[in-house]
């Protein structure tokens, strides 16, 4: 077993640095509407996390790394909007439809899934060597479009929220806390 790379041991800690932190906000908190803020440090320390794994040696000797990993970005816009939210409007619960927000998610991790399953390994091998050799199958940027597309709608609902006009009807500390 060869030794783990400094850079990865450090984004490893990372993520470990993103449980903890989810662990004391829901459980030293205890107040159900920390919950996005939550998720979003999580998800985030996750995808830092495994950066060091973004090689095509790594994603060919363990390709299920592509699809969990690759599909987190789907969930950092609506995590912050949750969040802010909850910050905005404490007494309003749960957005409704709360799962339809996590749909491009779920739509990510099946298509990924699907498509690295269905290829015979050679043609996998051959996926990942394009991706990282600037030739990527056009399906992938038009993903990756989607995913700044979908979070700069979320990151414009949150400042909507943060410095719109309902903002000013916001305890002073509670909007302080929404702009940071």
């Amino acid at each position: 077993m060869r030794p783990m790379p400094i850079l990865t041991l450090i984004t490893a800690l990372g993520a470990l640095q993103g449980a903890v932190m989810l662990g004391f906000i829901l459980f030293r908190e205890r107040h159900p509407k920390t919950t996005p803020l939550a998720l979003l440090i999580l998800v985030f320390s996750l995808r830092l996390a495994t950066i060091p794994t973004w090689n095509a040696q790594t994603l060919i000797s363990r390709p299920w790394i592509y699809p969990a990993t690759a599909s987190l970005p789907f969930l950092f816009g609506f995590l912050l909007w949750w969040h802010a939210r909850e910050v905005c409007t404490p007494d309003s619960g749960r957005p409704k439809h709360l799962w339809i927000h996590f749909l491009p998610w779920v739509f990510e991790v099946l298509m990924l899934s699907v498509t690295i399953i269905s290829c015979k390994p050679e043609e996998y091998r051959s996926l990942i060597e394009s991706i990282f050799a600037g030739t990527p199958p056009l399906w992938l940027p038009i993903r990756n479009g989607l995913k700044v597309a979908l979070n700069a709608v979320y990151v414009v609902l949150t400042a909507r929220l943060a410095f719109g006009p309902a903002s000013a009807e916001l305890p002073t500390g509670r909007r302080l806390r929404l702009r940071s």
